[in-house]
């Protein structure tokens, strides 16, 4: 199997373990904070002594990806979710 094989069949895992989370108002709360620790972060890449030191930074901005991607891919399963619960059933 190719690296990129793999990680789609991981990225296909991780959809399947959170669909059913989408509604849980739990989850959504731990998404909420999530986007809050990526304005946290956001505001860190901007400290004085983050810029001067090269590993802080890219540590700041890596931190902020993360948290970037998990965010994206929940809003991309909440629309997916949302599209699936709007499809006539036959």
């Amino acid at each position: 199997m190719t690296l990129n094989k793999r990680a789609l069949a991981r990225m296909k895992k991780i959809q399947q373990a959170m669909l059913p989370l989408i509604g849980d108002t739990r989850f959504q709360s731990f998404m909420e904070e999530i986007a809050e620790q990526q304005k946290a972060a956001m505001m860190d890449a901007c400290n004085e002594r983050v810029i001067a030191n090269e590993r802080l930074t890219m540590a700041t901005l890596g931190e902020v990806r993360a948290y970037d991607g998990l965010l994206s891919f929940y809003q991309a399963q909440q629309i997916q979710a949302e599209q699936y619960s709007a499809e006539p059933v036959d």
